[in-house]
């Protein structure tokens, strides 16, 4: 923190000088060969500087700040970067940018007027519009590169591009765009620490008994083999079965013959006329014996009724002796 108060202070207090390659005459460089570095042989001022100059390219237009042309150490501004799409700040040569502003067409194939601020870690780049510069991209360093020697370096990445720098004449004394700052109050002294009790050595630990071996195990007496199984015999197959004989029909039973209870009555008095008419004519005696006693038998008809109720139907057969 004190380092990076310290470094706003000294830029503050000192003023940013225009940086001029040459002192009578504006300085123009074309550079033919892509990626082909000019490097002007006047360092740049030690407490920082801006560096003003006019360009004509198509893209990728680089100005360089390094402390000699073999240091990978740089501060690398990239006017239209990825295909005059960006503005881009690099911190160490072959490194990815650590500001990329996106700026679409900033390059025009036309002469354009660019200011570029370096002061210890502090990279600023505008371009000049109506008669006022633009701020493009602006990077402070946190731990800014210290070296007492800076010098300038411009290429091109992509077509050939024309350079001009203006004369000593223009140059003129410029204030560094960090406000100032108050000056720190002095801090108070720590007070010493007080120094810290020995440790108590620690006590050797008692060496562990040995172990007593563990007595060998009795080998294992081998188990008999297993007897083999006879194998079962065969089952003899089952007779096959004789067929049954097939059984005779049943021939149909005759029905029940209905007796109609009138044809029986009849014919019961036609037979009781025709014994008469046999004992008239000369019976055996019973048959005479059985005609003085005057019996007869009476076959009651089934279906009279008594008391207007059917009789179920029987047969009543009277005693001829009574």
């Amino acid at each position: 923190m004190r380092l990076l108060i310290l470094t706003a202070l000294l830029g503050w207090a000192a003023a940013a000088t225009l940086y001029h390659p040459d002192e009578e005459a504006p300085t123009r460089v074309s550079i033919d060969s892509p990626g082909i570095y000019h490097w002007f042989p006047s360092p740049l001022p030690r407490d920082g500087c801006l560096v003003q100059f006019k360009v004509r390219g198509s893209r990728d237009l680089v100005i360089t700040f390094a402390p000699d042309q073999d240091n990978g150490n740089i501060y690398e501004v990239v006017i239209g970067a990825s295909n005059n799409r960006f503005v881009c700040i690099r911190r160490v040569q072959g490194t990815e940018p650590i500001i990329d502003r996106s700026w679409q067409g900033i390059v025009t194939g036309e002469w354009q007027e660019f200011e570029v601020e370096f002061s210890r870690g502090y990279v600023a780049v505008s371009i000049l519009e109506n008669g006022q510069y633009l701020s493009l991209a602006v990077f402070q360093d946190p731990v800014p590169l210290s070296y007492d020697t800076w010098y300038v370096g411009v290429t091109s990445l992509a077509e050939r591009s024309e350079w001009e720098f203006s004369p000593a004449d223009s140059c003129q004394i410029t204030e560094s765009p960090i406000d100032p700052v108050d000056p720190v109050d002095p801090v108070d002294p720590v007070d010493p620490v007080d120094p810290i009790d020995p440790v108590d050595p620690i006590d050797p630990v008692d060496p562990i008994d040995p172990v007593d071996p563990v007595d060998p195990v009795d080998p294992v007496d081998p188990v008999d083999p297993i007897d083999p199984v006879d194998p079962i015999d065969p089952v003899d197959p089952v007779d096959p079965i004789d067929p049954v004989d097939p059984v005779d029909p049943v021939e149909p039973v005759d029905p029940w013959p209905i007796e109609d209870p009138v044809s029986r009555r009849l014919s019961q008095s036609s037979g009781s006329e025709e014994s008469g008419e046999q004992s008239t004519s000369g019976g055996s005696p019973g048959s005479e014996e059985s005609q003085e006693s005057g019996a007869q038998q009476v076959v009651m008809d089934p279906r009279e009724v008594v008391n207007h109720k059917t009789v179920v139907p029987q047969q009543v057969v009277m005693d001829p002796r009574k």
